[in-house]
């Protein structure tokens, strides 16, 4: 990763105060919260260690790159004074905000965010879950990177009015289809329908080996002379 020259200057100093910063864009609200004491500001927005209304951060938790069939992910916890501030974190319409996870370093002596903290992880809020134990009451957020769409299939999507009405909204061109069983081809490798070809009427078939000859003209018969057996009848 490229860090700016002042944030690497800040981390090779002995002890360098680092900090995460998370961010996330409810419908209603943002949540911007920093792990430790104090406050940082982050292009113009303020994070705080202790928000009076949502709680305290907890976390990130350790991540790292998806492989095979993951896509890179991250999970943090806030830790709610209230049952108000948990229902207004775990508000079902937030799932897909965009979130936000930020790393860098304070400056000892003015107590202010070295320029320029490193935007390290971008995604989407996908779960809020409630967890309760005793003396402790947190939201644990489940966020997932856009890589993660790669992982959409296909399956469940029928040529039936349901699926059709989920993607064309209001379209009702398969109202009344029932029982399709056509066979859709995808791509070019996708099977095709067997063409069936039949003439009546026309030129006899000569595949007997009698070349361009045309003894149905010759006996008057036209084409609907048949000498597949070689004799004419």
């Amino acid at each position: 990763m490229s860090l700016s020259p002042g944030l690497a200057t800040a981390l090779q100093a002995d002890s360098p105060l680092i900090f995460f910063a998370v961010e996330v864009l409810y419908p209603t609200f943002a949540l911007r919260l920093v792990d430790g004491a104090g406050a940082v500001t982050i292009n113009s927005n303020t994070f705080l260690g202790l928000d009076p209304t949502y709680g305290v951060l907890v976390g990130p938790d350790p991540w790292q790159d998806g492989i095979s069939a993951e896509a890179p992910h991250m999970t943090f916890q806030v830790q709610a004074p209230s049952n108000t501030a948990v229902a207004m974190l775990c508000n079902p319409a937030a799932q897909g905000a965009a979130v936000s996870l930020w790393f860098g370093a304070v400056d000892r002596v003015t107590g202010l965010a070295v320029a320029s903290p490193y935007l390290l992880w971008t995604g989407d809020l996908d779960t809020m879950t409630l967890q309760v134990d005793r003396g402790l009451r947190s939201v644990k957020m489940d966020c997932e990177s856009a890589w993660d769409r790669f992982f959409d299939t296909d399956e469940g999507i029928l040529l039936d009015h349901a699926t059709h009405l989920a993607i064309w909204p209001g379209e009702l061109g398969l109202e009344f289809v029932t029982q399709v069983q056509a066979q859709i081809p995808w791509g070019s490798d996708g099977p095709r329908p067997v063409v069936v070809h039949d003439v009546i009427g026309g030129t006899p078939d000569f595949s007997n080996g009698l070349g361009g000859y045309n003894p149905g003209a010759f006996l008057g018969w036209g084409g609907l002379a048949n000498f597949r057996n070689g004799f004419g009848f």
